[in-house]
C-alpha cells in the first residue's frame, strides 16, 4: 500500500497522531490546534471553510458533465456497441462449429490409440523382417 504522508513513510506517526491530548498526558490545546491546522491544509480547508459546509455544498450541486466529457462518453459507448456487434457476428459464425467441438474432444484419445496400434504393427513388421533375413540366409 502506498503511503502518501512522508512522516508515515519514514516510520513515524502522522502529525495528528503526534498531537498531545488530555489522555496522553501532554498539555491539551496546543498539539490539537497544530493537528487541526495540518488536517485543514491536507483537506484543502486552510481558508477557514468547514468540512461539513463543503460536503453539503458538494451534495447540493447537480451532477453535471462538460460537453467534452459527454462527447467522449458517447464516442466510447458507440465503440463499445460496435465491438459487441463484432463479437456477436463472430459468435454467429462459430455457432455451426459447436457440434464439432464434441468430436474434437474425443480426438486426442483416438490419436493416442492410433499411435499405440502403429507402434505394435511396426514391431510386428520388424520381427517379420528378421525372420525373412534368417530364412534367406539359410
Amino acid at each position: 500500500m502506498a503511503v502518501l504522508d512522508p512522516a508515515v513513510a519514514e516510520g513515524g506517526r502522522p502529525p495528528m497522531a503526534m498531537a498531545s491530548s488530555p489522555q496522553g498526558g501532554g498539555a491539551p490545546g496546543n498539539g490539537e490546534e497544530e493537528a487541526a491546522d495540518v488536517m485543514k491544509v491536507k483537506t484543502g480547508l486552510a481558508g477557514g471553510g468547514s468540512l461539513a459546509m463543503e460536503a453539503a455544498a458538494e451534495r447540493d450541486k447537480p451532477c453535471s458533465m462538460s460537453m467534452g466529457s459527454s462527447d467522449d462518453m458517447k464516442e466510447l459507448i458507440e465503440k463499445l456497441a460496435a465491438k459487441i456487434d463484432d463479437l456477436k457476428t463472430s459468435l454467429d459464425k462459430l455457432a455451426p462449429l459447436a457440434p464439432v467441438a464434441d468430436h474434437l474432444a474425443t480426438l486426442t484419445s483416438k490419436v493416442v490409440a492410433l499411435q499405440s496400434s502403429t507402434f505394435k504393427k511396426q514391431e510386428q513388421v520388424r520381427a517379420l523382417n528378421l525372420v525373412l533375413l534368417c530364412v534367406e540366409n539359410t
